[in-house]
């Protein structure tokens, strides 16, 4: 598989293949194709999420913080656990590569 290759595309839902994983770490090559995520479906993981752009273009919007990130090839970006957030805008195509570190709970919790 190369990282690069955005196949054929698929303007219905993104492509998501699951690169690596283990009881700590995931890593992700996601697939847009001008995909957005609904208002109602706000991302908002346990796992601290890298996330970097390898082709195309693609924005973040952190309600939250009422900030965006506007990401091209080779930027990136990391989300730390519960930071609420949408993808606001993709190219055709857009490649994002995300590592997720798993969340690992403590005794406190």
């Amino acid at each position: 598989m190369n990282l690069l290759d955005a196949g054929e595309g698929n303007p219905n839902r993104e492509v998501c293949t699951v690169l690596w994983e283990d009881e700590t770490l995931r890593i992700e090559k996601i697939v847009s194709y001008g995909h957005k995520t609904p208002p109602e479906n706000v991302y908002c993981q346990s796992e601290v999420e890298w996330v970097s752009v390898l082709q195309g273009s693609g924005k973040l919007y952190f309600p939250d913080t009422d900030t965006e990130a506007v990401l091209g090839p080779g930027d990136h970006i990391m989300i730390p656990p519960k930071m609420r957030h949408l993808v606001t805008y993709t190219s055709k195509p857009c490649i994002w590569l995300c590592v997720f570190e798993k969340h690992r709970g403590t005794a406190d919790e």
